[in-house]
């Protein structure tokens, strides 16, 4: 039963109550008014699924339309909207939480590996290239980087960024690369 119809169960009453005259004043007098409202109800909760089912559409329709438009500019269809995304976004601190991360192919068949370290920054390439580095990556292995420093975003090389703390050797471990696979607009569908 909907929330609501049990919220409200006590203020509805039975036929009998009515022919008996124990009404309490305030309290449904129609004996159809509980049916009515839980048909009401019901019909809301119909609604809101079918609202959220079209939300849930129209954001894969998109997202695949922007994955679709950008396939045509680089192969992974990821990095030149995430590009654009910080370029559009004045960022003043970029905070990158690494007290576990994954390795591989995640987030959904990766491994987790404990990293205990938290990254930040106010330059987001600069904050991303340093996480990159201490996963082993170098950033001609980032097509994100590349898309980047092609729209002339910097830094341009790891040795540009100043860092702080614990050195990046005593952090950096080597992780397994993910296997990459370029978008197909013909797959999107099968993607969801």
């Amino acid at each position: 039963m909907h929330p609501l119809y049990e919220q409200h169960r006590d203020r509805i009453i039975s036929p009998v109550q009515i022919q008996n005259r124990r009404v309490p004043p305030g309290i449904m007098r129609r004996p159809s008014a509980a049916l009515e409202l839980k048909r009401n109800l019901e019909a809301v909760e119909i609604a809101r699924d079918r609202l959220h089912q079209a939300r849930r559409a129209l954001r894969r329709a998109v997202r695949g339309n922007m994955h679709d438009m950008a396939s045509k500019i680089e192969p992974s269809a990821t990095a030149a909207p995430i590009v654009d995304m910080v370029r559009a976004n004045k960022l003043g601190l970029v905070v990158i939480d690494g007290s576990s991360a994954m390795e591989g192919n995640g987030p959904t068949d990766g491994i987790q590996v404990p990293m205990e370290t938290i990254i930040a920054g106010t330059n987001p390439l600069a904050t991303d290239m340093v996480a990159a580095s201490l996963m082993g990556f170098q950033p001609d292995e980032i097509s994100a980087f590349t898309w980047a420093h092609r729209v002339g975003l910097r830094p341009r090389r790891l040795q540009e960024i100043e860092t702080r703390g614990e050195p990046l050797d005593r952090v950096r471990r080597e992780f397994e690369r993910p296997v990459l696979v370029p978008w197909n607009p013909a797959d999107a569908p099968l993607l969801g």
